[in-house]
């Protein structure tokens, strides 16, 4: 290897140099799932809220069913009529639910007594059916308010898990901002290194090179420093001068820039030589085509000079005239003076004795 490349891809070497980036990850904080016990709880009592409901809402249509069959048995008029159709409405309220079996079973064995005239028996199925409502209906609010309470904790737990999502990436955020500031101070740590490695090998490459040529002109004198001794010097010049720019903030950008106009310059170059040879290409085929037409018209001038020169010679004193007036004199006045000269060529090559 010449060491001229060799010093080349050294200096290009300290251009270039390395960075080094630190990897790592930061996780984004995910919510958990603290959330299902409270929605567990939540569906359950709404299970529970809506089966005491259903239970009541069958109840209620089989004492509807036994209110009604019991007013058919009263006479008719206004109060049956009232009764009847305040039952439909009670009936429409209460969703078309289906009797419940047991409750129906009940108030038919509570007609029946009231129907036989068994008033205390009746009194006491009365009163324990009432008791049976009344206990329902404390268990549908009692289901009630654990649904609404359940609701309300779920609610608090979702509030909760919130309140901590937000403190969670609010953490996150200001992690991931001290890792960026991190990053881009050891980045910018890294690439002053790698500066200050440049800037000490291009010194020592400038010395070397400088001592080099100064030893190359003390021994071989002027002569060793032009048969190449003088790369060394340059070289160590340049080195140093690079040394003093490595380090500024806008010397790669500047390389950037300049190695893009070397490769435009190099492209624009190429397209350049490209139309200069088929420019050169273009005249050496309207060359080759005049030479062509040329060497035709000097084959014509062949044949024609020396029947026209016999023909003159042939004739007399006054036909020499009359030709030179009628055909030469012409001739002359109608070809160029490059013309002419062709002729007279043409007669030299044939050894015609010119007019």
């Amino acid at each position: 290897m010449k060491p001229q490349l060799l010093s080349l891809g050294l200096i290009f070497l300290c251009l270039t140099g390395c960075e080094h980036e630190p990897v790592k990850t930061v996780a984004k904080p995910q919510p958990n799932a603290q959330t299902g016990q409270a929605l567990d709880n939540a569906a359950a009592a709404l299970d529970t809220l809506k089966s005491e409901q259903k239970k009541k809402s069958e109840v209620l249509a089989a004492l509807i069913d036994s209110a009604d069959e019991a007013n058919l048995g009263n006479p008719d008029g206004v109060p049956k009529v009232t009764v009847a159709n305040e039952l439909s409405v009670a009936r429409a309220a209460n969703g078309q639910a289906t009797p419940d079996p047991e409750a129906a079973l009940a108030a038919a064995e509570r007609r029946r007594l009231l129907a036989e005239g068994k008033a205390e028996e009746a009194r006491q199925a009365y009163d324990s059916a009432t008791r049976r409502a009344v206990e329902a209906g404390k268990a549908l609010a009692e289901a009630q308010a654990k649904a609404e309470a359940e609701l309300t904790g779920l609610r608090e737990t979702i509030n909760r898990m919130e309140r901590e999502a937000q403190k969670a990436n609010i953490a996150w955020q200001a992690e991931r901002k001290a890792w960026e500031e991190e990053r881009r101070r050891i980045q910018d740590e890294a690439n002053r290194r790698v500066q200050m490695l440049q800037v000490r090998i291009l010194n020592i490459l400038g010395a070397v090179g400088l001592v080099a040529g100064g030893a190359c002109m003390a021994i071989g004198g002027i002569a060793a420093l032009r048969a190449g001794g003088w790369i060394a010097g340059v070289g160590g010049v340049a080195c140093l001068g690079l040394a003093q720019l490595v380090s500024l903030w806008w010397f790669k950008f500047a390389c950037g820039g300049a190695l893009l106009l070397l490769l435009g310059g190099i492209g624009v170059s190429a397209w350049l030589g490209k139309r200069k040879e088929a420019a050169a290409a273009l005249i050496k085929a309207k060359a080759d085509e005049a030479a062509a037409l040329l060497n035709k018209f000097k084959g014509v001038t062949r044949a024609v000079v020396p029947v026209l020169d016999d023909l003159y010679y042939a004739e007399d004193k006054d036909g020499q005239e009359r030709l030179d007036k009628q055909v030469f004199d012409r001739l002359k006045d109608q070809m160029t003076e490059e013309e002419r000269q062709l002729v007279h060529n043409v007669r030299g090559e044939l050894s015609v004795k010119p007019q």
